[in-house]
């Protein structure tokens, strides 16, 4: 009787030990991967922490979309691009991640109530984030293969809102118009939507 017990003992060390070691290793993971410089990057975007991002970009910092010609330097990414998420509640949401040295990829989806709002299925972006030591140096966003599904669903739905600010407010030029007004207006687009 004592050996089965002193057996089962040890056995349930072992299982203890066993169980204590993947909590740590699990911790110690977490712990790096919250400590990488691109996660602390995507996670201050996606909050709006403008003095945090300020700290980890580079002076001569880029963001990069490789469907457009347009590059955004720090200074407009941090005073505008910024702001302009933070209207739209713009997030990324990473749904898988690749690391390399110095780059970390992913790929995101792309949330905004601009096109929630629009009912446009949020589309999904190639992100590369390059960093030098504890700063990161570029962002770029490239298309994935949803990007013409994508492109065709914003100019149909962008299309039916247009029209329907030119029926009900001919007055207004877009274009002219900051986002949260703009977000107002789509809206008012929505409730007419669900009035018919």
């Amino acid at each position: 009787m004592f050996f089965k017990d002193d057996k089962l003992t040890t056995t349930m060390k072992i299982k203890f030990c066993l169980c204590l070691l993947t909590i740590v290793i699990n911790y110690i993971t977490l712990s790096a991967q919250q400590n990488n410089t691109a996660d602390k990057f995507l996670s201050y975007l996606n909050n709006y922490q403008k003095k945090e991002l300020e700290s980890i970009l580079t002076p001569d910092f880029k963001f990069k979309r490789e469907f457009t010609s347009k590059i955004t330097d720090r200074n407009e990414f941090l005073n505008k691009y910024l702001e302009d998420s933070k209207t739209l509640d713009a997030k990324f949401q990473v749904i898988k991640k690749y690391d390399e040295k110095n780059q970390n990829n992913y790929l995101v989806e792309d949330q905004s109530l601009y096109m929630k709002l629009l009912d446009v299925k949020f589309p999904t972006w190639k992100m590369s984030i390059a960093t030098i030591g504890d700063k990161v140096s570029m962002v770029t966003l490239a298309p994935t293969e949803d990007y013409d599904n994508y492109i065709k669903e914003v100019g149909s739905k962008g299309q039916k809102f247009n029209s329907w600010m030119n029926k009900n407010h001919p007055e207004v030029n877009l274009a002219k118009t900051g986002l949260s007004q703009i977000l107002n207006y789509l809206y008012a687009y929505v409730d007419s939507l669900k009035i018919k």
